[in-house]
């Protein structure tokens, strides 16, 4: 599955959930070439330079910090640790992203019965704020380019799903007063979502009786919700896309059962 491209557009990242390849995270040259393995656990592209970090499990363990390996690519060669203390209650962490200032970073947690806190820290793993959500985090989560929100997909207890753009203060760190919803497909579950580098575009994929569709959120200003939704490509198969680097491209990616 596609997850993403890095800053520098050199490299795309990529989950493998079997059987053909060991489960996990991998990078791949954007031209193509040999695919790196780089962990089992929850990673992201760093702003600059070729590098990463990576965690090496989704799994918390009771009394003992989380910690996320900063490496070089292509080689994952090992630069630097970041130790993050989780919450009390945490027992997965399966959500990770760098702000693109650098300074910044979200992880979002998995509490016991599906609930979730979002928490932000800084560059030496120290806490900046957090955030409980009671709707679970579905998917991926994304800084804006500004580094002054980020986009969280989340499902409720009763299956229906959203986008929301949760503000955050780019010096501070800290959560903003509001939110914005930015999609609520109702009953439709939304696969990934893709946001390109100057944020004037939101690519997501719904599904309603079986069949899957392709949407574009456009937006002409900073001004938030988008001011143009629609539907670029449907298919009877499963779909996601992601936006390419100049913002003017979607590739498109089909999702099959193995």
């Amino acid at each position: 599955l596609l997850e993403g491209w890095s800053p520098s557009g050199s490299w795309l990242r990529l989950l493998s959930l079997g059987p053909w390849n060991a489960f996990g995270q991998y990078v791949v040259p954007s031209l193509g070439g040999l695919m790196t393995y780089v962990g089992n656990g929850a990673s992201a592209f760093l702003p600059t330079g070729d590098s990463m970090l990576v965690a090496d499990g989704f799994d918390v363990k009771k009394g003992k910090d989380a910690k996320l390996r900063l490496v070089a690519l292509p080689a994952n060669q090992p630069l630097d640790s970041v130790t993050i203390a989780p919450p009390p209650d945490a027992i997965f962490f399966p959500y990770l992203a760098v702000a693109p200032n650098g300074r910044t970073l979200a992880i979002g947690w998995r509490r016991p019965r599906m609930g979730m806190e979002l928490g932000i820290y800084d560059r030496a793993g120290a806490r900046r704020d957090t955030a409980s959500m009671i709707p679970s985090i579905r998917d991926v989560l994304s800084w804006s380019p500004g580094s002054d929100a980020l986009f969280v997909p989340i499902v409720s207890k009763e299956h229906s799903s959203a986008l929301l753009r949760v503000a955050v203060n780019a010096t501070s760190g800290q959560f903003g007063a509001r939110d914005t919803l930015i999609i609520a497909p109702g009953e439709e579950p939304f696969g990934n979502h893709s946001v390109s580098v100057k944020g004037h575009l939101v690519v997501y994929a719904s599904i309603k009786s079986g069949e899957w569709s392709l949407w574009t959120l456009e937006r002409a200003t900073s001004s938030w919700p988008p001011r143009r939704v629609r539907r670029v490509q449907s298919s009877s198969v499963g779909i996601e896309g992601e936006v390419s680097r100049n913002g003017r491209d979607i590739y498109f990616e089909l999702v099959t059962a193995q």
